[in-house]
């Protein structure tokens, strides 16, 4: 699995660019997407847009202990397991091996555009969200609620994007800081940041990789 989940970022560069274009025109923060560029997902699908506002993440206060109450719908990692994904989201309209994790896909309101549950042994080890304009944010407001990143590395997202960390919380934002814009929250068992990097640390770009 690859920081947080090398999860179906590698989107085609078409999509990359079309979708920082509607993220602009939207006035930020806009949108971004995880992509499965074989499925087509029409967001005129009633039951898909179904599932898509019966996934909207619960609100919680910044007072709140646990802050992945904000993360999906009442999944955690590390407690929720598999048969209660299902029956929270439904079935999911992808599902495939990554390693030794399990991903199921659920759409999202941008077309071919997924939120990605990761599972381990039958249990949600992470969460991949793509933000949307139901559930955008900015990094100003991530970096008000919970303060500076614990680590900040390359995202190979998009160009400019970066991964900033929050381990105890179990939080990672895809974002790019300069365009106050957020991609990706993505959820994981809280830990500390050395067992954050033992486990993720070789995943994350040590470079820049829209240079190379």
């Amino acid at each position: 699995m690859k920081t947080a989940l090398k999860r179906n970022r590698n989107l085609a560069a078409w999509i990359s660019i079309m979708v920082f274009m509607v993220m602009v025109a939207c006035v930020l923060p806009g949108q971004s997407q995880n992509s499965t560029p074989d499925t087509e997902i029409s967001p005129a699908n009633p039951t898909l847009e179904a599932t898509a506002e019966n996934m909207k993440p619960t609100q919680s206060s910044p007072l709140e202990e646990n802050k992945q109450d904000n993360c999906l719908a009442g999944i955690f990692p590390g407690k929720t397991i598999k048969e209660e994904v299902v029956t929270l989201l439904g079935e999911p309209v992808a599902a495939y091996q990554e390693g030794s994790y399990e991903a199921l896909q659920y759409p999202t309101s941008l077309r071919g555009q997924y939120i990605t549950v990761y599972l381990l042994n039958q249990m949600v080890d992470a969460i991949s969200i793509v933000l949307t304009e139901d559930d955008n944010q900015t990094w100003s407001e991530i970096k008000g609620q919970y303060g500076e990143p614990a680590h900040t590395a390359q995202s190979d997202y998009l160009e400019g994007s970066f991964n900033l960390v929050f381990p105890e919380q179990g939080l990672n934002f895809i974002a790019n800081p300069d365009l106050d814009v957020v991609f990706i929250r993505e959820c994981f068992t809280p830990m500390s940041l050395e067992s954050y990097l033992r486990v993720y640390g070789d995943f994350l770009p040590q470079e820049n990789p829209f240079t190379k």
